[in-house]
Protein backbone atom coordinates (compact mmCIF):
# COMPACT_ATOMS: atom_id res chain seq x y z
CA UNK A 1 0.00 0.00 0.00
CA UNK A 2 1.73 3.27 -1.13
CA UNK A 3 1.68 5.96 1.87
CA UNK A 4 -1.14 8.75 1.28
CA UNK A 5 -0.72 11.99 -0.08
CA UNK A 6 0.43 14.21 3.40
CA UNK A 7 -2.06 16.53 4.34
CA UNK A 8 -5.28 14.42 2.61
CA UNK A 9 -6.37 12.85 5.73
CA UNK A 10 -5.18 15.88 8.09
CA UNK A 11 -7.82 18.03 5.77
CA UNK A 12 -10.83 16.09 6.49
CA UNK A 13 -11.54 17.06 9.69
CA UNK A 14 -10.73 20.51 9.34
CA UNK A 15 -13.29 20.71 6.31
CA UNK A 16 -15.92 18.73 8.39
CA UNK A 17 -14.94 21.44 11.11
CA UNK A 18 -15.41 24.46 8.87
CA UNK A 19 -19.07 22.60 7.37
CA UNK A 20 -20.47 22.28 10.57
CA UNK A 21 -19.17 25.86 11.36
CA UNK A 22 -20.95 26.75 7.97
CA UNK A 23 -24.27 25.52 8.27
CA UNK A 24 -24.61 26.70 12.44
CA UNK A 25 -23.56 30.40 10.86
CA UNK A 26 -26.31 29.95 8.12
CA UNK A 27 -29.16 28.70 10.31
CA UNK A 28 -28.35 31.66 12.98
CA UNK A 29 -27.77 34.20 10.48
CA UNK A 30 -31.23 33.50 8.38
CA UNK A 31 -32.81 34.24 12.06
CA UNK A 32 -35.45 32.06 13.61
CA UNK A 33 -38.61 33.67 12.29
CA UNK A 34 -41.73 32.11 13.46
CA UNK A 35 -45.32 32.30 11.69
CA UNK A 36 -48.42 31.80 12.99
CA UNK A 37 -49.64 28.24 11.67
CA UNK A 38 -50.82 27.98 7.93
CA UNK A 39 -49.97 31.50 7.52
CA UNK A 40 -47.08 33.77 5.64
CA UNK A 41 -47.81 36.02 8.89
CA UNK A 42 -44.38 36.51 11.21
CA UNK A 43 -45.15 35.81 14.79
CA UNK A 44 -43.99 38.85 16.78
CA UNK A 45 -45.74 40.82 19.77
CA UNK A 46 -47.32 43.22 17.35
CA UNK A 47 -48.71 41.12 15.49
CA UNK A 48 -49.95 38.22 18.00
CA UNK A 49 -51.54 41.52 19.47
CA UNK A 50 -53.30 42.51 16.86
CA UNK A 51 -54.48 38.42 15.76
CA UNK A 52 -55.44 38.62 19.81
CA UNK A 53 -57.74 41.81 19.09
CA UNK A 54 -59.51 40.59 16.08
CA UNK A 55 -60.30 37.23 17.87
CA UNK A 56 -61.82 39.40 20.46
CA UNK A 57 -64.00 40.79 18.05
CA UNK A 58 -64.88 37.74 16.41
CA UNK A 59 -66.00 36.69 19.70
CA UNK A 60 -67.93 39.96 20.57
CA UNK A 61 -70.04 40.17 17.26
CA UNK A 62 -70.84 36.33 17.66
CA UNK A 63 -72.36 37.53 21.79
CA UNK A 64 -73.48 40.58 20.01
CA UNK A 65 -71.56 42.39 22.99
CA UNK A 66 -71.84 45.64 21.73
CA UNK A 67 -69.83 46.95 24.76
CA UNK A 68 -66.77 44.74 23.62
CA UNK A 69 -66.71 45.73 20.40
CA UNK A 70 -67.03 49.52 21.17
CA UNK A 71 -64.04 48.92 23.71
CA UNK A 72 -61.68 47.20 20.95
CA UNK A 73 -62.07 50.72 19.11
CA UNK A 74 -60.32 54.14 19.39
CA UNK A 75 -62.02 57.41 19.36
CA UNK A 76 -60.56 57.81 16.04
CA UNK A 77 -62.75 55.25 14.68
CA UNK A 78 -63.75 56.45 10.53
CA UNK A 79 -65.09 54.49 8.44
CA UNK A 80 -66.67 55.46 4.71
CA UNK A 81 -67.66 52.09 3.38
CA UNK A 82 -65.35 52.49 0.51
CA UNK A 83 -68.54 54.92 -1.25
CA UNK A 84 -68.48 58.43 -1.62
CA UNK A 85 -71.91 58.64 0.46
CA UNK A 86 -71.53 60.41 3.45
CA UNK A 87 -74.69 59.27 4.66
CA UNK A 88 -72.81 55.27 5.31
CA UNK A 89 -70.02 56.90 7.06
CA UNK A 90 -69.20 56.11 10.50
CA UNK A 91 -67.17 57.69 13.32
CA UNK A 92 -66.69 56.92 16.74
CA UNK A 93 -69.74 58.45 18.38
CA UNK A 94 -72.16 57.13 15.22
CA UNK A 95 -70.57 53.69 15.73
CA UNK A 96 -72.01 53.70 19.89
CA UNK A 97 -75.57 54.90 18.35
CA UNK A 98 -75.86 52.31 15.49
CA UNK A 99 -74.39 49.41 16.70
CA UNK A 100 -76.13 48.57 19.34
CA UNK A 101 -79.33 48.78 16.43
CA UNK A 102 -77.42 46.34 14.43
CA UNK A 103 -76.96 44.10 16.34
CA UNK A 104 -79.98 43.79 18.44
CA UNK A 105 -81.75 42.67 15.28
CA UNK A 106 -79.16 39.38 14.87
CA UNK A 107 -79.41 36.09 15.60
CA UNK A 108 -77.66 33.00 15.71
CA UNK A 109 -74.80 34.83 14.46
CA UNK A 110 -71.57 32.79 13.62
CA UNK A 111 -68.30 34.63 12.22
CA UNK A 112 -65.29 32.71 10.68
CA UNK A 113 -62.44 34.35 9.82
CA UNK A 114 -59.18 33.95 8.36
CA UNK A 115 -56.07 36.18 8.82
CA UNK A 116 -54.12 36.64 5.75
CA UNK A 117 -51.78 39.45 6.07
CA UNK A 118 -50.88 41.74 8.91
CA UNK A 119 -48.70 45.07 7.82
CA UNK A 120 -47.06 47.53 10.25
CA UNK A 121 -45.72 50.19 10.45
CA UNK A 122 -44.49 51.92 12.85
CA UNK A 123 -47.94 52.75 15.05
CA UNK A 124 -50.41 52.02 12.45
CA UNK A 125 -51.20 48.75 10.91
CA UNK A 126 -53.78 47.01 8.64
CA UNK A 127 -54.77 43.40 8.72
CA UNK A 128 -56.20 41.62 5.62
CA UNK A 129 -58.51 38.62 6.24
CA UNK A 130 -61.40 37.35 4.99
CA UNK A 131 -64.78 35.93 6.53
CA UNK A 132 -68.05 33.69 6.61
CA UNK A 133 -71.18 35.29 8.63
CA UNK A 134 -73.98 33.36 9.01
CA UNK A 135 -76.80 35.22 10.90
CA UNK A 136 -80.80 35.04 11.00
CA UNK A 137 -82.67 38.36 10.62
CA UNK A 138 -85.80 37.06 11.74
CA UNK A 139 -87.37 40.88 11.50
CA UNK A 140 -86.66 40.20 7.31
CA UNK A 141 -86.53 36.46 6.55
CA UNK A 142 -87.11 33.46 8.43
CA UNK A 143 -84.16 31.94 5.91
CA UNK A 144 -80.63 31.87 7.45
CA UNK A 145 -78.38 34.77 6.18
CA UNK A 146 -74.40 34.31 5.52
CA UNK A 147 -72.06 37.23 3.96
CA UNK A 148 -68.21 36.76 3.13
CA UNK A 149 -65.82 38.77 1.50
CA UNK A 150 -61.73 39.70 2.18
CA UNK A 151 -61.84 42.69 4.10
CA UNK A 152 -59.46 45.06 5.97
CA UNK A 153 -59.43 46.37 9.33
CA UNK A 154 -57.20 49.41 10.46
CA UNK A 155 -55.17 49.48 14.11
CA UNK A 156 -53.48 52.31 15.50
CA UNK A 157 -51.21 51.48 18.99
CA UNK A 158 -52.60 53.51 21.58
CA UNK A 159 -50.06 53.27 24.70
CA UNK A 160 -49.61 49.32 24.64
CA UNK A 161 -52.87 48.10 23.00
CA UNK A 162 -54.04 47.75 19.43
CA UNK A 163 -57.15 49.63 18.66
CA UNK A 164 -59.18 49.61 15.36
CA UNK A 165 -59.40 52.30 13.57
CA UNK A 166 -61.88 50.84 10.51
CA UNK A 167 -63.18 48.25 9.30
CA UNK A 168 -66.03 47.00 11.40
Amino acid sequence: MSPRPRGCMENRPMTMKRALLLSVFAVWASGCVHYFPGTEIPENPDTRAIKDVMEKYRTAVEARDVGAIIALCSEQYRDDAGTIQTEDDLDYPTLREILPKRLSKVQNANLYMELKRIDIERDTAIATYSYVWRYRLPAYSPRPQSDSDIMQMSFKRIGQQWKITRGL
